[in-house]
């Protein structure tokens, strides 16, 4: 054996060593903090298997501060699961050219049975294909797509669902809920390349958004950066919330302690592009562009009445789906839950057994709704779909989980009321507690109220309009509402360290009660992380929910999903669509069986013909706010003159 070759095996050996003295280690400091990780079981229970590689949450989470954090089986195979879930079909290659990515403006759409004569109630099917910059066809999936059909003489709007067949081919599937003329939109909004960069950049750069602590005491004042996710190269402040666990650091000043710190704010962004990634977040890019049609882009649907007037479908689905082995499997509308991440050899898994569809003349509809509506028998609003029901909570979501019809939102699994007059909304608060907690797009729904209602008068608590705390009273009415951020990260203007409450924590110190209504939402400033931790701040949330409905179950809980924004090509590093849909999936199956009502604002801005804003123009809002307040009170109430209480005008079954 000559020099060289000995050589080669000792330093062979040598990185062995290496390796294994690094495993070693980890194994310790993961059993030293109670992480396991033995073949996980998926919550709930599934055939499928998972290796532990390819989705190393716990050492993500480890990344983020949660070091003294132990984590339970049931969470951890939770997360397993979700991250299984919302798994993204890739591109062939870790970096892709720029001309062999999708190009919106070289790829088409096609109708499927454009000739055929369709009828409210049918399913419409369009196919999607894909090319690059060159033209030529693409031979794999991963793009982000948004689809609609919509009617801008009747403002009516619906989203549809999209199958990724993984080949450079998409199966986009619509209910036609009203007749007319029913135009179709795809919009490309992130081709598979750019969302490779996104979860690069989740994964690699979890600080590309920081903060900024202040610190003071007497004339001396510093500021230091702040983060989830800090390396230790320099001594930390440690303000991991001693409740839920929550990490939280900033790096020490140098001449004050940590008590110190009085305030927090957004501190900036780096990007950390590549120089090859840069191309997808300029205008060449083409996000956010539409795909034009190869053929008609449009049907024409009939009405399954003889009426002359437009024509509204109200759905009863009964869903019964089944697994190739026989057994119960969750589903949402007609697709699989996730049916991005459906292959094609899948498709055979699911099935949809009965379906029923109840044909509505709504033109003539009162705003108000189908069961306050004068001039109907009781028979014609049965058949005008008023026999979905009121609005209760824990219900799951159907996708699509509505429609607008002149510009307003009707459920497809309840009756949304229409609070159209400041009586309408003060009759059903009255004698109430609402808490709106999480983000600006919830303090919307907050300065609706105030706006509309003349009784609801602000407190000047003396705190900046878009950070808040806030608080409106309506004494004659007993009508208290509240507003209150969510906990860090927060990017906003300077906020005192006071206001950062995690929402765990304020559940936890709520009484809770009929009179109480609690409205919940949380994802956009937490985009720029891993899901991991997504999931791990509404495991924290969710168990103090369960918790305030154990202690009374009469508390009224409302979630808020994410809601889509406008897209800016250098924003969209930090905060975009894609990372949205992804928290938005886990949302809506994390809260799957739990006794709370959702209202969602994601299907209802994707449907909605305005231009995409994270923060939605007022009709949006308006609409929120009317299936927000349709969970509140399903019924019409009236206040008793002489006892005061409230009592409904009518039942419904």
């Amino acid at each position: 054996m000559d020099e060289q070759t000995t050589r080669a095996i000792y330093s062979t050996l040598s990185a062995l060593m290496v390796l294994i003295s690094y495993i070693l280690i980890l194994n310790m400091y993961l059993a030293e903090h109670k992480y396991s990780v033995s073949q996980p079981n998926f919550y709930p229970s599934t055939n499928q298997h998972v290796n532990m590689k390819n989705v190393p949450w716990i050492l993500r989470l480890i990344n983020c501060g949660y070091k003294n954090r132990s984590f339970t089986y049931e969470e951890r195979n939770e997360e397993m699961f979700l991250m299984k879930m919302i798994e993204w079909p890739k591109p062939f290659q870790a970096r892709t050219p720029f001309l062999e990515s999708t190009d919106p403006s070289h790829s088409h759409f096609l109708i499927l049975n454009s000739q055929n004569t369709f009828h409210v109630g049918d399913q419409l099917q369009v196919m999607v294909h894909m090319h690059d910059f060159v033209g030529h066809p693409k031979q794999y999936g991963g793009d982000y797509l948004q689809a609609r059909i919509h009617t801008p003489e009747l403002k009516a709007g619906s989203v549809g669902t999209v199958n990724d067949y993984q080949n450079g081919s998409y199966k986009i599937n619509f209910t036609l809920f009203w007749s007319g003329k029913v135009e179709v939109s795809v919009t490309l909004v992130y081709p598979s390349e750019a969302i490779q960069v996104f979860e690069r950049l989740q994964v690699e750069n979890p600080d590309r958004v920081y903060f900024a602590g202040t610190f003071r005491s007497g004339n001396t004042t510093e500021i230091t950066v702040c983060n989830l996710c800090l390396p230790d190269i320099v001594p930390l402040c440690n303000f991991t919330d001693l409740r839920t666990g929550e990490p939280w650091f900033c790096y020490k000043p140098h001449n004050l302690p940590c008590s110190t710190r009085i305030s927090h704010s957004i501190g900036g962004y780096h990007s950390n592009l590549y120089n090859e990634e840069y191309p997808y977040f300029e205008s060449i890019a083409k996000i956010m562009e539409p795909i034009l049609p190869k053929g008609p882009g449009y049907v024409t649907v009939e009405a399954l009445s003889h009426s002359a007037e437009p024509a509204v479908v109200r759905l009863e689905m009964e869903r019964k789906v089944q697994d190739q082995e026989g057994k119960p499997r969750d589903a949402h509308g007609m697709e699989p839950q996730n049916p991005y991440l459906q292959s094609p050899q899948q498709e055979s898994t699911s099935s949809v057994t009965h379906f029923s569809a109840v044909t509505a003349v709504a033109a003539s509809v009162p705003s108000e709704g189908l069961q306050n509506a004068s001039g109907f028998s009781g028979k014609e609003k049965e058949v005008m779909g008023a026999n979905l029901g009121p609005c209760v909570r824990g219900k799951s979501l159907t996708s699509p989980s509505g429609f607008y019809y002149k510009d307003q939102w009707m459920s497809t699994t309840c009756n949304i009321r229409h609070f159209n007059t400041p009586a309408n909304i003060t009759n059903c608060l009255w004698d109430k507690v609402v808490h709106f907690l999480g983000d600006s797009t919830i303090r919307q729904w907050f300065e609706y109220l105030i706006e509309f209602l003349p009784g609801l008068r602000q407190f000047d608590l003396g705190n900046d309009k878009k950070i808040g705390p806030h608080l409106a009273v309506d004494i004659e009415n007993n009508i208290i509402v509240t507003f209150r951020l969510h906990g860090p990260p927060l990017r906003s203007t300077d906020l005192s360290t006071h206001e950062m409450q995690y929402i765990a924590n304020e559940l936890d110190r709520m009484k809770g009660g009929n009179k109480t209504i609690i409205a919940i939402t949380i994802w956009a400033h937490l985009s720029n992380y891993p899901v991991e931790v997504y999931i791990r701040r509404l495991q924290i949330i969710r168990k103090s929910i369960l918790q305030l409905l154990s202690r009374n179950p009469d508390t009224q809980v409302v979630i808020k999903s994410a809601n889509v924004r406008e897209v800016e090509y250098k924003s969209s590093i930090f905060l975009n669509d894609w990372i949205s849909f992804q928290f938005d999936l886990v949302l809506k199956k994390m809260f799957k069986g739990v006794n709370v009502a959702f209202v969602d604002a994601w299907e209802m801005t994707v449907a909605h013909y305005l231009p995409h804003d994270i923060h939605p123009q007022r009709i949006i809002v308006k609409n929120e706010v009317d299936a927000f307040l349709s969970y509140v009170c399903p019924c019409d109430q009236v206040k008793n003159a002489v006892s005061g209480h409230l009592q409904p005008m009518f039942s419904q079954a």
